[in-house]
C-alpha cells in the first residue's frame, strides 16, 4: 500500500485539487468512521515515548514546543485543514473535533494506536537499516524517526476525533 508523506505544500496541493476524499464506514455498534484516501502520513523526527498503555495498544510521542516550532505549526495546519475537509465533505458533521495532538505547557503530544492482533504488531521496525520484529518501546525512548498514518475521523454520540496509527519506526546507532 502506498502512502503519501505530508508536507505543507503537498497537503495544500492535495486539498486544492480535491485529491483527498473521505470514505464513510459505520462502526459495529454505533458511530461512523470517515477514512482518508489515499493514505496520508506524517514523518516525525526524534519523537520521545512518554506514555504506553497497559495493554500496549497505544503510545504517546512528545516534542518540546520551542525546539520543534516548525513541526508544531505544521501539525496545527494539518489538523485544521483535515478538520475543514471533514466539515465540508461529510453530511451532518460533528461540530467539534478533538485535534490529533494536544498541548500541555512547553510540550505537545500525539497519541498513536499500535496495530496488532494477539500481540503480533503490524508495524515495520528498523534497527540500523535492518528490519526486525516490532517490540513496544520503553518509556523515554527516542526513535530517529517514525511514520504515522492519519487513518480516519471517528464519530460517536456527537463526539469526533482523529485516529493515528504507528506504521514504521527507525533507530540507527551507527
Amino acid at each position: 500500500m502506498s502512502r503519501i508523506i505530508l508536507t505543507s505544500e503537498l497537503l495544500n496541493n492535495l486539498l486544492t485539487n480535491d485529491k483527498i476524499t473521505l470514505l464513510e464506514k459505520y462502526q459495529k455498534k454505533s458511530g461512523k468512521n470517515h477514512f482518508f484516501t489515499p493514505t496520508i502520513s506524517l514523518k516525525l523526527y526524534k519523537p520521545k515515548i512518554t506514555w504506553i498503555d497497559a495493554q500496549k495498544k497505544n503510545l504517546s510521542f512528545s516534542f518540546v514546543k520551542h525546539e520543534n516550532l516548525s513541526l508544531y505549526t505544521f501539525l496545527k495546519n494539518v489538523n485544521n485543514s483535515l478538520t475543514t475537509l471533514y466539515k465540508n465533505k461529510v453530511y451532518n458533521p460533528v461540530t467539534t473535533i478533538s485535534p490529533f495532538f494536544i498541548e500541555k505547557g512547553d510540550y505537545f503530544y500525539l497519541k498513536c494506536y499500535l496495530p496488532n492482533i494477539n500481540k503480533t504488531y503490524y508495524i515495520n521496525s528498523f534497527f540500523n537499516d535492518k528490519e526486525e520484529v516490532f517490540i513496544p518501546p520503553i518509556l523515554n525512548s527516542i526513535y530517529d524517526y517514525v511514520i504515522v498514518d492519519i487513518k480516519n475521523i471517528w464519530e460517536k454520540d456527537k463526539n469526533a476525533g482523529f485516529n493515528l496509527e504507528l506504521k514504521e519506526c527507525y533507530i540507527n546507532t551507527k
